[in-house]
């Protein structure tokens, strides 16, 4: 009987150090695609063309993409308490102009933009389940957004500069990770300034 009693203990104990002690700490790398500045401001772009009959100037950006880093602390093994750190550029051509262009059939370049964007956000992500090699979660983060863009017109050669604060965020309502206990691949689903779709590595200590 206290050979039972006793395994039994040992078999709680481990069962609850399993689900609720395991502490450790994470440090993350992802790329991300389909962030919310790349969203925003293709919509814009599009607005704006057509309430200006195509003759506003357009700054056709292409995105690098979403470059995360996160770090996290799991006081319990399903929890989560991080912060994440997101940073990704845009550069392009401005044009003017339409088809229907008096001067000419095609649109006019007329300059250059570039633009920087920094977003910090602490975050907190929940474990659906959390196996050895396989894990499935969640994740929320809520932060501060600074963008720095730099527009430059080539005739006459004038420069124009703007930054602008605002919020952060990001919902992944559903993200896998597969590999070993201590180094993991993932890929996450989710909206805000991480990404539509992510993907790193991430390593646990």
């Amino acid at each position: 009987m206290k050979r039972f009693a006793f395994s039994c203990l040992l078999v709680s104990m481990f069962a609850t150090h399993s689900a609720y002690a395991v502490k450790h700490h994470e440090c993350s790398l992802s790329y991300g695609v389909g962030t919310h500045n790349e969203i925003v401001n293709g919509f814009a772009n599009v607005v704006g063309s057509i309430f200006t009959l195509g003759y506003a100037d357009i700054t056709d950006l292409k995105w690098s993409g979403a470059y995360n880093m996160k770090y996290a602390y799991h006081p319990v093994k399903f929890l989560g308490l991080g912060v994440i750190t997101s940073y990704q550029t845009s550069k392009g051509d401005i044009v003017e102009g339409s088809s229907k262009n008096k001067e000419s059939n095609e649109r006019v370049v007329v300059g250059k933009a570039v633009g920087k964007y920094l977003a910090i956000m602490p975050s907190v992500s929940l474990n659906w389940f959390d196996f050895n090699y396989v894990c499935m979660y969640s994740k929320a983060a809520v932060g501060y957004s600074m963008s720095k863009s730099k527009q430059t017109r080539f005739d006459p050669r004038e420069y124009k500069k703007t930054s602008e604060d605002n919020w952060a965020y990001q919902l992944t309502p559903v993200a896998l990770e597969v590999g070993s206990p201590l180094v993991r691949g993932f890929f996450e689903l989710g909206f805000g300034h991480e990404g539509i779709l992510a993907f790193g590595v991430k390593c646990k200590f």
